[in-house]
């Protein structure tokens, strides 16, 4: 899709990751998508003058901008200060470790897959707290299943 491609250039070419998207800082950019076709493309304010004249270059191309409550730059903020805070509990559960970090397609929350599977829900509820406390980004703190946790492999 040439406005997808168009897009996706204008991440700065020196460091294709998604967080240099357009002004190095990833301020306001979410995610880029496709939807049944269309381009989507998330975005916490308005966007910069130069997302609007590639939408603007491609008049026929199905696109649309949705906004989202954070951008990809805070969320990874917030991904950072909760996974510290959950993982420097001591007395809440023996060796938690933030597994993976997942975030609302909307940009609304995070959430963070932790282990041991086997944590109690009182045990979940105050890690939310702990890492609620970090972040102004409302956390959510998952358990991992047991079957999901892969080990290191043996080397």
């Amino acid at each position: 899709m040439e406005l997808e491609k168009a897009l996706v250039d204008l991440i700065d070419p020196d460091d294709r990751s998604v967080g240099s998207f357009l002004d190095g800082e990833g301020r306001g950019f979410l995610a880029l998508e496709l939807d049944r076709g269309k381009v989507v493309l998330w975005w916490k304010g308005a966007p910069p003058s130069s997302v609007s004249d590639v939408l603007a270059q491609h008049p026929d191309a199905s696109s649309e901008v949705r906004s989202a409550v954070h951008s990809l730059g805070e969320l990874n903020a917030a991904a950072r200060a909760a996974t510290e805070a959950v993982e420097g509990a001591a007395g809440v559960a023996e060796g938690v470790s933030v597994f993976k970090v997942d975030t609302a397609r909307d940009g609304s929350l995070i959430t963070l897959k932790v282990t041991p599977p086997d944590l109690t829900d009182a045990q979940v509820d105050r890690l939310r707290s702990l890492a609620q406390v970090a972040t102004d980004v409302p956390v959510n703190i998952e358990p991992l299943p047991a079957d999901e946790v892969t080990a290191p492999a043996a080397g």
